[in-house]
């Protein structure tokens, strides 16, 4: 594998120098490539969805912070009123559970998403932040939205209601 760096430069991940390479773009000096161990943290599961009430409690938590689905990366934003068990997390109720989308599409929400330093990164114009990740880690145990799996596929549209069984 062949990192490039925001210079330009390129280093592949097996040269010695990989590790102070990403050290002084990053300006950090613990940083360290290191290979994924046993929790792969790619593609963790097919979709990854976030509620908007679950994005106003994050905006809440982090007040001074621009808060949006980008710093997330969902595959679907699910437009909410935040009622039940968790008003501010809905989406915590679902694991288990089947969801309807229109007419077509079942999926089964399997688990809650477990953050990483990503959601404080610079998105377009959102600034990074370290205040995401903190309010996160102290007010839901590192873990934001849910993933699921695809029990029948199909489109999704704009509007489509959204049922749980």
């Amino acid at each position: 594998m062949v990192l490039t760096l925001p210079d330009g430069r390129t280093v592949r991940a097996d040269e010695d120098r990989v590790h102070a390479a990403l050290q002084a773009a990053l300006g950090r000096d613990s940083v360290r490539l290191a290979a994924e161990t046993d929790i792969s943290h790619h593609d963790e599961a097919p979709l990854h969805l976030v509620t908007t009430a679950s994005l106003r409690w994050l905006a809440d938590a982090v007040p001074v912070t621009a808060v949006d689905e980008r710093r997330l990366r969902p595959n679907l934003v699910i437009r909410t009123i935040g009622t039940g068990p968790h008003p501010g997390l809905p989406e915590h109720a679902w694991v288990g559970r089947i969801m309807r989308i229109g007419e077509e599409v079942r999926l089964r929400v399997t688990h809650r998403t477990q953050r990483c330093a990503m959601v404080n990164a610079a998105q377009q114009d959102l600034p990074g932040s370290g205040a995401v990740l903190q309010a996160i880690a102290r007010r839901n145990g590192m873990t934001f939205g849910v993933h699921a799996d695809v029990l029948a596929g199909g489109a999704v549209r704009l509007g489509d209601a959204v049922t749980l069984g």
